[in-house]
């Protein structure tokens, strides 16, 4: 059995390659553009006002001739540019950023951005890879510590309760508590009852009730499927309020829960919702009835439910379960205003072949 923490590392390659090629991308052509950074800036040289401020030094006129003034300018400007220019070479790179085109900078920065952008983000995935990779190896070590104790407290001959270790650890408490429902959903009958009981005797159900307390839907769902399978109904209020949630899986899996869980009337919850019960709600309704073998004695009461989804469930659970004692309450459907309901009555008169049913679809039609 596979562990619930095992990393899926299809998805990490995928991923890595695709962030490796865009930023070969990224580089290569920052590379092309950013070439210039690397040259020798271009200085900014206005020979007019250059001359026009030359010129109107007397002493600068003297020792120089004007016809030198234009043709010396640019490598007096040269040179003291590269006189300008520190030595070192991280000094050097700056020097030249700053004095670089707008353009340049532009790329430069956006290079060192996402150079740096790929570096955290592939740390982050390489780290979390490693802590994911190392709680599968501890939770695969558990395991099979776990299964070894477990299998000795249902078969073997002693009926005490293995010291489990590392039980204070949330971590290890998941493995245990995986490996113990994963258990009883096998097996059945006197082993089933000593895994519910070890459940308890260990306090897994306040794990369990925490997770169906939890704020996050999904922890939520895990909660009520735990209280369900080990028919703990203390939280069955609370599991109520999620009947008509917007989130359909939260809403289902509360549907599912409760089902399981309230005995007498497994299906109370239906007398008071005001929301379509869709066909997917119903199929899996029905399919947690057949698989925990729960006895609905009868259907009847929500005939007259006021939501149309509710009594279109009913129609079709008397078919299913040949509930032939409720077929005069289904051929009253075959008058109702609703075309969907008149259709679900035909179909379930069909299915019970009752000689009353057969003779009310000749009247009607």
């Amino acid at each position: 059995m596979k562990s619930v923490y095992e990393l899926n590392i299809g998805n990490f390659k995928h991923w890595a390659r695709i962030i490796f090629f865009c930023f070969l991308m990224a580089l290569t052509g920052s590379i092309v553009f950013v070439s210039p950074v690397f040259s020798s800036p271009e200085p900014s040289f206005d020979q007019e006002t250059y001359q026009s401020s030359s010129l109107n030094d007397s002493a600068y006129q003297t020792s120089i001739p004007k016809s030198r003034v234009s043709n010396a300018t640019p490598a007096l400007v040269d040179k003291s540019i590269s006189e300008e220019e520190p030595s070192g070479l991280f000094d050097k790179l700056v020097f030249r950023f700053q004095h670089a085109r707008a353009k340049t900078r532009i790329l430069v920065v956006f290079l060192l951005y996402f150079s740096l952008s790929f570096i955290t983000l592939f740390t982050f995935i390489l780290i979390n890879r490693t802590i994911k990779s190392n709680r599968r190896k501890k939770a695969d070590k558990l395991t099979n510590i776990y299964q070894e104790q477990l299998a000795d407290y249902l078969f073997g001959d002693e009926n005490e309760v293995p010291v489990f270790q590392g039980l204070n650890n949330s971590f290890d408490r998941n493995v245990l508590l995986h490996e113990i429902l994963g258990l009883h959903s096998n097996i059945s009958g006197e082993s089933a009852e000593k895994l519910r009981d070890l459940y308890f005797n260990l306090g897994f159900h306040k794990d369990s009730l925490s997770k169906a307390y939890n704020r996050k839907w999904y922890i939520k769902v895990k909660g009520f499927r735990e209280l369900a399978q080990m028919n703990f109904k203390e939280a069955n209020e609370h599991i109520y309020k999620y009947v008509t949630s917007k989130n359909n899986i939260l809403r289902i899996e509360s549907q599912i829960a409760l089902v399981k869980l309230s005995e007498d009337n497994p299906l109370f919850f239906l007398e008071k919702m005001r929301e379509d019960l869709s066909e997917w709600e119903q199929i899996n309704i029905l399919e947690t009835i057949n698989y925990h073998k729960i006895d609905i004695p009868s259907f009847e009461k929500y005939l007259e439910s006021n939501n149309l989804s509710v009594i279109s469930f009913a129609i079709k659970m008397i078919g299913v379960f040949k509930h032939t004692f409720s077929i005069d309450k289904v051929i009253k459907k075959l008058a109702h205003i609703s075309e969907g309901i008149r259709r679900d009555a035909i179909k379930t008169i069909a299915q019970l072949e009752m000689p009353e049913g057969m003779d009310a679809l000749k009247q009607a039609f």
